[in-house]
């Protein structure tokens, strides 16, 4: 949607519903005109899903506008389903605080809270070597920041995009709006905050009946 057609290689992009339930993924990959068709969908629930960096600005069943992360199809489901990604992207500059001296080995993340980012549960990831650190190329949307120990990367990046609460009070919240340079200050996360709040996150929860 911001690009020429002819500077917009949509044959080469692919996407995928994901059963919300049982099932597998279904994928389509458009033609040079953009057009896919979609076989053999079972009736049920789905989430889009679109692995490159941008923005879901429209999706929907004909008249019916859908939720990216949960929308079903069903039997009244006839199409034809429009999907249009912006692919604008900004600089996200971060200022950081609170950085203990003489430790090295602390990385800065930048997790989605938007539904309608097409990358909605990877995080951007920046190795934070000063108080000054930039994310590029990041699309417009709602974020998250937390600078944390890189021993906990992998685990803050599996649940804050997908559990709100996560380290909710003490995230920085930005929104990315891709008309120049976003501005943003993050403090460190001490290690104590941090684990607790990867254990409330992989605790289990109550029995279902």
């Amino acid at each position: 949607v911001n690009r020429p057609p002819d500077a917009t290689p949509v044959e080469a992009l692919m996407f995928r519903l994901h059963p919300l339930g049982d099932g597998i993924d279904i994928q389509a990959q458009p033609d040079r005109d953009g057009r896919f068709t979609l076989a053999k969908v079972r009736l049920g629930h789905y989430s889009l899903e679109f692995p490159m960096p941008g923005r879901i600005v429209t999706f929907a069943n004909g008249p019916k506008a859908l939720a990216p992360e949960n929308f079903e199809l069903s039997a009244g489901s006839v199409g034809p389903i429009l999907l249009v990604v912006s692919m604008e992207s900004g600089d996200v500059a971060v200022k950081v605080l609170a950085l203990p001296s003489g430790n090295s080995d602390v990385v800065a993340l930048l997790a989605p809270e938007d539904n309608h980012l097409a990358l909605r549960e990877s995080c951007y990831s920046n190795r934070v070597s000063g108080t000054q650190i930039t994310f590029g190329y990041v699309p417009p949307g709602k974020y998250r920041i937390f600078i944390v120990d890189a021993q906990f990367q992998q685990d803050v990046a599996a649940y804050a995009p997908r559990l709100p609460d996560f380290l909710k009070n003490e995230a920085t919240r930005i929104e990315v709006s891709g008309n120049g340079p976003t501005q943003a200050t993050a403090s460190y996360l001490d290690s104590e905050t941090v684990k607790e709040a990867i254990r409330r996150a992989s605790a289990p929860g109550p029995p279902t009946h």
